[in-house]
């Protein structure tokens, strides 16, 4: 009996002191919506920002026009991309929508992302992130009318919570394989007592990120820190949740890689993904969700990496124009789908 007190003491003060261990602060997401200057001057506004950072090529955000004439669009795309990657994580599908439409576009970096390896992903927290993603909206407001804003994986949440929080400003969502929540269960203790110490003692300065593909470790980080990985998951928690969902009103297009069970996403949990649009406010007419069984990966709108990202543009681009109403601005012959 005296063994099995001791025995149960002992487990005690282990519970108490995980539950005593460091966690992370808990995010206070501002709701003030950062100035932009007008249009005549957002490129240099982009230009200079991006300058204050050590970029690796063609990671910097940047505004492509519609036209030579620098006018704005009656509706703007905005491309968010995904955890330690960048704009080119949408390519080619995001600047084939947009000159499909004829509209100009704003291609934005979240904070800490695309640095030089040495930087990897410093500076990246939930609320960077969401704060990145605010000054995003009102550029690509700076451009146009009606702001349209196509995500990839981690770039979804960001994307769902503007529309949820400045309805007046979302026209439209498209959401490439939305990071909702991570496949692999045990990120779920990264954001927990003690997580970011057990991820420093599994990875040590980070996770070493391998790409099949040469051509990505240009466009994405190869170093995962253990901050940047708790604040990932912080992120997750913190905003996904159905309450969030409710409250987006405009039109919804999710598309994913599926096949079946043993041919699927890998990277993020896509059976969470019905759940998301059930709760969504969008009438049932203005949302749709699609598994798709050829990209064959995560990134399932670039060229790098997919291998269907051709069934992705198509899925798009009908979204945008028959829900979202969308005016193509192409000729007739190869409007058709």
């Amino acid at each position: 009996m005296k063994k099995l007190l001791i025995a149960l003491a002992i487990l005690a003060i282990l519970v108490v002191v995980y539950l005593m261990g460091p966690t992370p602060e808990t995010p206070v997401y501002t709701q003030q919506l950062p100035s932009v200057p007008p249009i005549e001057h957002i490129d240099d506004y982009v230009a200079q920002h991006e300058a204050q950072y050590h970029l690796r090529k063609d990671n910097h955000a940047q505004i492509i026009w519609a036209d030579s004439t620098g006018k704005p669009t009656d509706y703007v795309l905005l491309y968010l991309h995904g955890f330690s990657a960048s704009w080119m994580e949408g390519d080619p599908v995001n600047r084939n929508v947009a000159k499909y439409f004829g509209v100009n576009t704003y291609m934005a970096r979240l904070a800490g992302h695309g640095l030089m390896d040495t930087l990897a992903l410093s500076g990246f927290t939930p609320e960077s992130a969401w704060e990145s993603a605010q000054e995003a909206l009102m550029i690509a407001h700076s451009l146009g009318n009606k702001v349209v804003i196509i995500s990839t994986s981690t770039g979804s949440p960001l994307a769902l919570k503007l529309a949820a929080d400045y309805p007046d400003k979302v026209a439209g969502l498209v959401n490439l394989s939305p990071n909702l929540r991570i496949r692999n269960a045990a990120a779920r203790i990264l954001n927990d007592p003690w997580g970011e110490q057990i991820a420093r003692l599994l990875y040590g300065k980070g996770r070493v990120i391998h790409h099949h593909q040469q051509e990505a470790s240009k466009y994405w980080d190869t170093l995962h820190t253990p901050s940047a990985l708790v604040a990932l998951e912080e992120l997750l928690e913190t905003t996904m949740y159905d309450t969030l969902y409710a409250k987006v009103k405009c039109p919804v297009l999710t598309l994913y890689y599926y096949k079946d069970e043993q041919h699927q996403d890998e990277v993020v949990d896509v059976s969470v993904i019905p759940e998301m649009h059930k709760a969504l406010g969008t009438p049932d007419s203005e949302k749709k969700y699609v598994p798709l069984p050829t990209p064959g990966d995560h990134v399932i709108g670039s060229s790098i990496k997919s291998a269907d990202y051709q069934v992705v543009e198509k899925e798009v681009k009908a979204f945008c124009r028959d829900v979202i109403g969308m005016p193509v601005k192409i000729s007739t012959q190869q409007a058709i789908l």
